[in-house]
């Protein structure tokens, strides 16, 4: 018998290891632990928390037309959803940029290729869409919109269990902040602001611009 054959196929092969990078921040670690999860979750209830802070008085404060208007509750609700949505997009977009630029070998494995700062993201996003949800099933008739955000909460779940996609959700997340321009311009509609003023221009210039980055990337 062939001792060196057989002990030669029972060494374990580590050729798939060497395709990951050795950078400190990017690797493929298991993250089920519970130091793990406790770093995660305050991330995941960041989103339901700023949708509760902003449901105190003046937080964001109401402007005259909404006050004035003939459907207040119903308007008050959109500009306080609405102004925290553009809030969480602005961050969740700025992060996305952010992870991606000092983790760059995500970009090589975006299926595969993992960081704290990548996971810590889709919790954020994932507690905001939890939030956006509920929120809608309790003001308002759950239509497209809530099956969209019941779809997304599905998607990052499966993310942050499998550990597998994270680059994905991380670059899909960059177009969040072209979600910025569109709320904004949504804002200025409520206010009834000039269209033909310099902060909606500039708004409607960017928003164009970063739609044809995106589909011109597709």
């Amino acid at each position: 018998m062939d001792y060196e054959d057989i002990s030669s196929r029972l060494q374990p092969d580590i050729s798939l290891a060497s395709n990951y990078s050795t950078d400190p921040d990017v690797s493929v670690p298991s993250t089920t632990s519970l130091t793990a999860w406790g770093i995660l979750l305050p991330w995941l209830f960041l989103g339901p928390i700023l949708h509760t802070v902003s449901r105190l008085p003046r937080l964001p404060s109401n402007p005259s037309t909404v006050i004035e208007s003939k459907s207040k509750k119903s308007k008050k609700w959109k500009w306080r959803t609405t102004f925290i949505a553009r809030l969480c997009a602005a961050t969740t977009g700025c992060w996305a940029v952010l992870v991606l630029c000092i983790s760059p070998t995500l970009w090589s494995n975006l299926w595969l290729a993992n960081c704290l700062s990548a996971q810590s993201l889709v919790c954020f996003s994932l507690g905001v869409h939890i939030a956006e949800a509920v929120d809608m099933i309790l003001h308002t008739r759950p239509g497209l919109l809530w099956v969209h955000h019941l779809l997304i909460i599905f998607c990052f779940s499966g993310v942050l269990l499998t550990e597998k996609a994270v680059g994905f959700v991380v670059l899909s997340l960059v177009t969040e902040l072209n979600v910025v321009f569109n709320k904004t311009r949504f804002l200025q509609t409520m206010t009834r602001r000039d269209h033909h003023s310099v902060e909606s221009s500039r708004a409607t210039r960017t928003t164009e611009h970063l739609h044809i980055l995106r589909h011109s990337g597709g």
